[in-house]
């Protein structure tokens, strides 16, 4: 039993011996609830689109259909009267479900304050939640990404975002995007799901809740406000309807799902994340930007173990090698090292 013992021993240092090893801890997942990679939800994009049309369809016999009745896996034809009822009637999406990260540092935005996501209150209870035009694009992005993990980029005041490193760059739509649009502080925050973009530049959404009502309405392309249609939407005329802030409370954003090995909250994975990896599997460093690290972000071989090869695997993506990496679809992983570091 000795010899037996001593060779365990020897085969875990052994395993162990050059990084920090972290393991995860897997809770009971139903399969169907794993993250989607981006080749397939690319590879899938109009039959998934098509799905969410039919789960929520703009008109059913004839009649609009509306985002609204208690249940938010299925529609209505009866309009809210948020000037009777508030918005008792409405869909809630609680945020209770959702992880939403700050693109700068990787901090949980409902683990914080909540008027800094944008959610609704919910009336008559306790928490926070996603209502009427939010609760219809997280619904529609949840469905589709299978997931509830997103990263929120605030647009500065040349409509740029920021990652961890505090790189900027100027906002580029894609399909997918849920974006929140401030076209006036005062009277229009609205959030839409960004269902294609042509080569021409030409944005089709999909919303909720444009007229007050919540009803649905897809393959839309322009916005309406203050009873007018403002002009058509496009990749050049984003600036009509996002206002960008230096003020972390204010201005539009995006969300958007976050792809494991994105560490840096790019939207790219490249050697860039494995130098991140590299420094927090060789220090006692776990946090980013002051903020716990995030290690099912790092788990990029799906192995619940975060180690040398996740590194490596990164270390070696290429951008099509990239589109078979998953998109994050829940919190699972813990950090106890099991060996000192050493490169």
């Amino acid at each position: 039993m000795k010899i037996i013992s001593i060779i365990k021993i020897v085969f875990v240092v052994c395993l162990s011996a050059v990084f920090f090893s972290y393991t995860c801890i897997e809770p009971a997942v139903d399969a169907s609830k794993e993250g989607l990679t981006e080749r397939y939800v690319s590879d899938n994009w109009n039959t998934l689109i098509a799905n969410e049309m039919n789960k929520y369809p703009e008109t059913s016999c004839g009649q609009q259909c509306y985002f609204n009745g208690g249940n938010s896996e299925t529609f209505t034809t009866t309009p809210c009267d948020h000037s009777k009822n508030s918005s008792d009637y409405c869909n809630r999406i609680s945020t209770d479900d959702y992880i939403i990260y700050r693109s700068n540092d990787f901090s949980n935005i409902f683990g914080t304050s909540s008027s800094q996501s944008g959610t609704a209150s919910s009336s008559g209870g306790s928490g926070n939640c996603y209502l009427q035009c939010q609760g219809f694009a997280h619904k529609l992005a949840s469905d589709i990404y299978n997931t509830k993990t997103f990263v929120q980029y605030k647009f500065d005041n040349e409509l740029n975002i920021t990652d961890i490193t505090g790189n900027k760059t100027k906002y580029v739509p894609q399909k997918g995007d849920i974006l929140r649009t401030l076209v006036n502080p005062a009277t229009l925050h609205h959030s839409i799901f960004i269902t294609d973009i042509d080569s021409h530049g030409n944005i089709t959404f999909a919303q909720c809740n444009a007229h007050g009502t919540c009803e649905i309405d897809w393959d839309e392309t322009c916005i309406f406000f203050d009873n007018r249609d403002l002009p058509d939407l496009t990749v050049d005329s984003l600036d009509t309807i996002l206002v960008g802030s230096d003020n972390d409370t204010h201005g539009s954003y995006v969300d958007r799902p976050v792809r494991k090995g994105d560490l840096n909250l790019d939207g790219k994975v490249d050697r860039k994340d494995s130098d991140i990896l590299q420094n927090f599997l060789t220090t006692s460093l776990q946090t980013v930007n002051g903020h716990t690290f995030p290690l099912n972000a790092a788990d990029v071989n799906d192995d619940c173990i975060v180690d040398k090869k996740d590194y490596y695997r990164i270390r070696s993506i290429t951008d099509e090698t990239s589109k078979e990496l998953k998109y994050l679809s829940h919190e699972q992983c813990v950090a106890p090292p099991l060996s000192d570091p050493a490169w």
